[in-house]
């Protein structure tokens, strides 16, 4: 199954903008295949839906560190690695908001 999101906030520039869109796969078998540099869509407790590029997995936990490029992102640097059932799905293709009206100046 899949999935269109729109990227808000800025934990992911300049690659993924405020007003992006990304298509996300949500079947399991993918979700189960992850590997570093992957950009992942999971459900935090606290926080909510959250878009972060996976740093590393310890497949022994079922963690996954997670990341932000932008250097004020909230991350696994601040609440820790995720256990790997929060993950709902991978992004698989990126759209550009062309006009950039919807990016945070």
């Amino acid at each position: 199954m899949f999935k269109i999101l729109k990227i808000r906030g800025e934990s992911l520039t300049p690659e993924y903008n405020q007003g992006d869109y990304i298509l996300v796969i949500t079947h399991s078998h993918t979700i189960a295949r992850l590997k570093p540099g992957d950009v992942i869509v999971f459900q935090h407790p606290v926080y909510g839906t959250m878009v972060k590029r996976v740093e590393q997995i310890d497949p022994q936990a079922q963690e996954i560190f997670v990341v932000g490029t932008h250097p004020q992102s909230l991350d696994s640097r601040q609440f820790g690695p995720i256990p790997r059932h929060w993950v709902t799905g991978k992004a698989i293709w990126h759209i550009a908001n062309r006009d950039g009206s919807n990016r945070a100046s």
